[in-house]
């Protein structure tokens, strides 16, 4: 990763921030997500917000996710 932060906010897969901890990181994302939804008033625009660690792994999505390929 390009970024010091261990743990790394991205929105629809644009880096936003990170946080040297899990539980930081959550929050940050969680915060973003209730933004999006205050300002639209519905669920319907939520994006993806998700949180990775060191590895690239996500540990956290919040909104959509996308759908399987079958």
């Amino acid at each position: 990763m390009s970024t010091q932060h261990p743990y790394i906010v991205k929105v629809e897969n644009n880096v936003l921030g990170g946080s040297y901890d899990q539980i930081s990181a959550v929050t940050i994302a969680c915060c973003v997500a209730q933004l999006f939804l205050a300002a639209t008033g519905s669920g319907a625009a939520l994006p993806q917000v998700s949180v990775e660690d060191e590895t690239g792994t996500v540990i956290a999505v919040i909104g959509p996710e996308p759908q399987p390929t079958q």
